[in-house]
C-alpha cells in the first residue's frame, strides 16, 4: 500500500476521532495515535467476534461455517463434452 494512503487513512482517523472527543493530533503526538488506532481495532475485533459468537449461540449454525474438504468441492465424477455447434453430446468420461 502507498504510503500516502496510509498517511490518509491514519489522518482520517485523527479526525473521526477528534470529533468524537479524543484529545489527539496526526503531528502533534503520532505515537499516542498509533496506539490509540491500534487499540480501537483490537476493541473493533472483540467486538465483531463477540457479536458472531452471541448470533452463534443464539441460533446454532456453527457446522455451516466449517468448509468442506477441497477434494469435495473440485471433484468431479463425470465430465461431459458438448459441440458448439448443436449442442448434442460428443463424449462422457468417467474421473476417478
Amino acid at each position: 500500500m502507498p504510503l500516502s494512503l496510509l498517511t490518509f487513512g491514519i489522518a482520517a482517523f485523527a479526525w473521526e476521532a477528534y470529533e468524537k472527543g479524543a484529545d489527539v493530533h496526526l503531528q502533534a503526538d503520532p505515537t499516542k495515535l498509533e496506539l490509540l488506532k491500534q487499540e480501537y481495532a483490537q476493541r473493533k475485533d472483540a467486538h465483531v467476534s463477540d457479536k458472531k459468537n452471541t448470533i452463534l449461540d443464539k441460533y446454532g449454525g456453527t457446522e455451516h461455517l466449517q468448509a468442506p474438504p477441497k477434494e469435495l468441492l473440485l471433484a468431479q465424477t463425470v465430465s461431459r463434452k458438448l459441440s458448439a455447434v448443436s449442442f448434442t453430446l460428443i463424449k462422457i468420461v468417467q474421473n476417478s
